[in-house]
């Protein structure tokens, strides 16, 4: 959405409304609550009530929307189909052709039901715990039932149907446990066989196929000319060293010698390559799960800052991740020559990447309501393209493009084809519910890492804003589209008299937001997930459905 609109004012304005939009969305859908976050979902609420009503009335009203062609269509033909058949219509004078004007709606049971989430969150559970789906779903069944029947005492038929269905269900049962038995007596019988470590009992899990050898100096002499693989022996070398005298810490990023490394030696002088990583880690409700890394589709990822301190849970420039795409999955066998000591090969595993770098002019953040912004190191850069231990990388990441800037010319193999690609990109943190846990903190034996850069003058929608948007927007005026009382057409296009709607909104979004702000018209734009003091049945007006 970002550059969208040519007024500058409403496109912020709407890409605040969509952060925090998607933020009460993976909150509203978590599969384990505390305290935090359900207190973080009643301010979600209030504020993205603020937000949507000042889109309503202040932001729709400068735009003239019209009806989709299929939905013209679908009313041109609802109306031809009424007249053939004599059927009078309300309004005679509204011509078949013509695109009618559509207007933002308020008055929706999907706006009135949010303000009920937290409410129902706390009495019955987390929303996936229950679903109208199944009973739903059930209805076909019924249907499909009725249509093998004769119509002609059609329950008893279907009764019979059923009865069928559930014995050769029963049947199948059967035969499948039979199938079962006679696989665990042939197992028995065989010779146990050593079981090999199921990949979800690591934290990674690279395979230790040698059939895709890369034969490493002939590999590195064929891309002489790409910046990726300046430097390349060196760099593995040095990171392979790193890791060997700190096992357990990884590499420290300690530059040594040509001496020192001249001690590591890769077997026959070849690495072997890989299609895909598996990364297996802990989601926020403690649950196991895992990512797949894959260079040609997947390949961006994720690991801890160095800078990060766990203790404090900050890091010294406010973020406590770093990105990298991944370019290669390799393993080698090395070995590393100590004098005194009789030398020895490792099988080590390692990643070739290129970094991202975070774009620190771009205010982001959960208080900016912005998704942190990256760009693809420069290919100039010394240190643009290295290497990366799988044991320090935390998940995949979901990266998008920023299509809004458009494209860049990076680096190329020849100068004849100019590559180009994306000039900025978008750490997407609601991808899923664990990453989101990941930058909100909360997750339940995580550490919690502050994601939010220090506050600036620059950052958008402050609270004074939102106070003026609450005063503005506090009651909607008779004018205004979204009332529409004289102006309200059906789904052909008729006027219709609003004043026979049920008038009993109070549990609409508009007024759940002005229950649940203080009497002063304040909020606190910081969101931080204090707890409300407020019971929530008053605060939400629930007293009164």
């Amino acid at each position: 959405m970002e550059g969208l609109f040519s007024d500058e004012g409403h496109d912020q304005h709407i890409q605040d409304l969509l952060f925090v939009l998607a933020e009460w969305h993976v909150n509203a859908k978590l599969r384990i609550h505390t305290d935090s976050t359900v207190s973080r979902l009643k301010d979600l609420t209030r504020l993205f009530g603020f937000s949507i009503r000042y889109f309503a009335n202040k932001i729709c009203p400068t735009y003239q929307t019209r009806e989709l062609p299929r939905e013209e269509a679908a009313r041109v033909r609802r109306r031809a189909k009424k007249a053939s058949q004599g059927q009078p219509t309300s309004n005679t004078n509204i011509s078949l052709t013509g695109k009618l004007h559509k207007t933002f709606q308020l008055v929706t049971y999907k706006l009135h039901a949010m303000g009920d989430y937290v409410w129902h969150i706390l009495h019955f559970g987390t929303t996936d715990s229950y679903s109208t789906q199944m009973s739903e779903l059930e209805h076909r069944s019924v249907k499909r039932y009725y249509s093998r029947t004769n119509k002609i005492h059609h329950a008893r038929q279907i009764a019979r149907i059923h009865r069928r269905e559930r014995l050769i269900k029963k049947v199948l049962l059967q035969h499948e446990y039979s199938k079962l038995s006679l696989k665990r007596k042939r197992k028995l019988s065989e010779i146990d066989k050593p079981l090999k470590p199921k990949p979800e009992d690591g934290h990674h899990y690279i395979s230790t196929s040698r059939n895709v050898p890369v034969r490493v100096l002939h590999w590195v002499a064929s891309h002489d000319q790409d910046l990726a693989f300046r430097d390349f022996m060196p760099k593995l070398r040095n990171h392979l060293l790193g890791r060997l005298r700190n096992p357990g810490f990884g590499d420290d990023g300690t530059h040594y010698s040509l001496q020192e490394l001249s001690h590591v030696f890769l077997v026959n002088d070849r690495i072997y390559e890989h299609k895909t990583m598996r990364i297996n880690y802990t989601s926020y409700d403690m649950q196991r799960d895992y990512d797949i890394v894959n260079p040609r589709i997947h390949s961006d990822l994720m690991a801890a800052s160095p800078l990060f301190d766990p203790e404090s849970s900050i890091t010294e420039d406010g973020h406590p991740f770093i990105y990298a795409r991944v370019l290669g999955i390799y393993h080698a066998e090395v070995i590393y020559t100590v004098p005194g000591l009789e030398a020895s090969a490792h099988t080590m595993e390692f990643l070739f990447i290129r970094w991202y770098k975070r774009d620190l002019t771009y205010p982001a953040g959960f208080q900016r309501r912005r998704l942190h912004r990256l760009t693809l190191s420069d290919a100039t850069d010394l240190d643009s393209f290295g290497f990366l231990d799988p044991d320090d990388v935390i998940r995949g990441a979901h990266i998008i493009p920023a299509f809004a800037h458009g494209r860049e010319v990076f680096h190329s193999r020849s100068q004849h084809f100019p590559c180009t690609d994306w000039k900025y990109y978008y750490v997407n943190c609601f991808v899923d519910r664990d990453m989101y846990m990941r930058y909100r903190g909360g997750g339940i034996g995580h550490i919690h890492a502050k994601v939010d850069d220090p506050i600036q003058e620059n950052g958008s929608l402050e609270e004074e804003e939102l106070n003026g948007m609450d005063a503005e927007t506090s009651q909607v005026t008779e004018d205004s589209p979204n009332n529409a009382d004289n102006e309200r057409e059906d789904n052909d296009g008729n006027p219709t008299d609003s004043s026979s709607d049920d008038s009993d909104d109070g549990g609409d979004i508009h007024d759940v937001e002005e229950s649940s702000g203080s009497e002063d018209g304040n909020i606190d734009n910081t969101l931080l997930g204090e707890r409300l003091n407020e019971d929530i049945r008053d605060e939400f007006g629930f007293a009164d459905l």
